[in-house]
This record gives C-alpha cells, sequence and structure tokens, in this order.
C-alpha cells in the first residue's frame, strides 16, 4: 500500500525518484486521472536531476492543444519496488498520471489533510 494527502482537494503522493538510492525525492506528484501518462514534471527538475533524454514527443494537453514536449526515463520507487518509467518534462506541476495508477484501487478521503490509499487491485 501506498499512501498519501489530500491538500487543497489535490491528491498528493511522494514518488523517490533516482536508480541507486531513491534519496531524490523530488516532492510530491498531484494524481491526475486526466493525465494518462506516468510522471510530468516541470523541466528545470527535470534537468537537475538529470534524466537520460529519450525522444521530443507530441502530447495532445486538456484543451486540446498539441504540444512538442520532451521524454526522459527515470527509475522511481513504487509501492516497495523500483520501476523504469517514463517522465514528460513541461508545465509547472508534479504531475501523476493514470499509467501508474493501472491494476491499483485509489481510496481517497476528500477533505483538507485527508488520506489518499493506492492499494494493488483486489488485494484484502
Amino acid at each position: 500500500m501506498m499512501q498519501g494527502n489530500v491538500v487543497m482537494l489535490h491528491l498528493l503522493l511522494r514518488v523517490p525518484i533516482g536508480a541507486q538510492s531513491f534519496t531524490e525525492a523530488v516532492g510530491e506528484f498531484v494524481i491526475d486521472t486526466g493525465f494518462t501518462g506516468h510522471l510530468m514534471m516541470p523541466t528545470e527538475e527535470v534537468e537537475i536531476l538529470k534524466l537520460p533524454f529519450v525522444e521530443d514527443a507530441i502530447h495532445i494537453l486538456a484543451d486540446g492543444q498539441n504540444v512538442l514536449l520532451k521524454k526522459y526515463t527515470a527509475e522511481i520507487q513504487w509501492d516497495g519496488q523500483e520501476k523504469a518509467v517514463k517522465v514528460i518534462a513541461g508545465g509547472d506541476r508534479r504531475l501523476l498520471g493514470t499509467r501508474l495508477l493501472e491494476g491499483y484501487d485509489v481510496l481517497a478521503e476528500f477533505v483538507e489533510n485527508g488520506t489518499v490509499r493506492l492499494t494493488p487491485h483486489g488485494s484484502a
């Protein structure tokens, strides 16, 4: 199980990034069910972490706009395991998308300082 918090009605989850020690936790990510990727981070943070570049790719934003954004790879700690993910550089917020939520149940207490719980689907 992974656990986060509700702040200003945003579901927040801390995701440690870094292939070796996972000590480079850049902070909390907003769980964004409208984003179908893994993670999105501001370009400055991606550059600080020196994530390996993969490609430039066109992405469709929520307003329907097509934009060219850079895609990187990262190792994260996800539910106690190392996991390779794609990180899109752009925007001004850290977003966690549904690609990471796939196979998990999300339970959120939608009150200030409420708890967010992610558990593998079907686990008791």
